[in-house]
Order: C-alpha cells, then sequence, then structure tokens
C-alpha cells in the first residue's frame, strides 16, 4: 500500500517538469510495481503524458501503449478496466489499437459484478459517442457486440 504514495509523491515533486514526469512513468512502467492501486496510478499518469505531449498517433510512444496494452491482461480488474478506459480516451487511436479495449469492455458486460458491468457500458458509450462521426468503424463494433451477446 505504501507503493501507491510513493508514486503518488514522485509525481507530485515533478509535476511542473514534463520530462522528469515523462522518465519517471517510463522508469516506473519498467520496475515491478505490484500494488493494484498504484498501477492504476500509472496507467493514469501514463495517459496524461501521452495527452500532454501533444503526439496523436501512438505509434510516437510504443513503450507506454505496449505497457497499457499489457496492462489489459492483469488479474486485478480495476488494473484492466483502467487500463481499457485509458487507451479508448487517447487521441488519434487506430482501429487496431482500440480493438483489445473493446473486447475486454464486452468482456465486462457479461460478467456478475454489477459494478463493472455499469462501468462498461458507460465507457462503450463514450467510445460510441465519440465514434459517431466514423460511421463504418461504429457499425463494425455494433455487429461485434451483438455478435458476442448472442
Amino acid at each position: 500500500m505504501a507503493c501507491i504514495y510513493t508514486v503518488n509523491l514522485l509525481i507530485i515533486i515533478r509535476q511542473n517538469d514534463r520530462l522528469a514526469v515523462s522518465k519517471l512513468v517510463s522508469n516506473l512502467t519498467r520496475g515491478a510495481v505490484r500494488s493494484p492501486l498504484a498501477q492504476c496510478l500509472i496507467i493514469r499518469f501514463i495517459s496524461q503524458v501521452i495527452r500532454e505531449s501533444g503526439n496523436t498517433q501512438i505509434g510516437d510512444r510504443p513503450s507506454f501503449y505496449d505497457y497499457l496494452e499489457g496492462c489489459l491482461r492483469h488479474k486485478a480488474e480495476m488494473v484492466i478496466f483502467e487500463a481499457a478506459r485509458a487507451i479508448t480516451e487517447l487521441n488519434g487511436v487506430i482501429n487496431r489499437e482500440l480493438t483489445p479495449a473493446i473486447i475486454v469492455l464486452q468482456l465486462f458486460l457479461s460478467t456478475s459484478k454489477h459494478v463493472l458491468r455499469f462501468a462498461a457500458v458507460r465507457t462503450l458509450n463514450k467510445v460510441s459517442f465519440l465514434l459517431r462521426f466514423n460511421l463504418p468503424l461504429l457499425l463494425s463494433y455494433l455487429l461485434l457486440l451483438l455478435s458476442s451477446t448472442f
């Protein structure tokens, strides 16, 4: 539990220096942070670093995206959800990069835990709202969603 406070303190100390935050987050993704809460915090800071870097393509930050995609296979559900939410909220995400997060959220729709179902529906709603201008992509995800529920 102390790990989450350490990570948060390190980020707060360096929050005004973008390069220092980027290096710290990069080091934390390579390290062995075992606390699920600390990993959720790292995921949030990764999405913040990507957002603030001004890059619209995820290809410019492959190690961060690889970490987010790796978190989709974590054993803690909150880490999985946080990674899926972070991927869906990135700017300039393409279909290939968005698909693993959508599949994980669809799996959450069939779970018995009400909180996970609500969170998945809410996140999928945001994704569908963002994709409403991209009709072919939206239709392909709706067909995928309908085929997985029946």
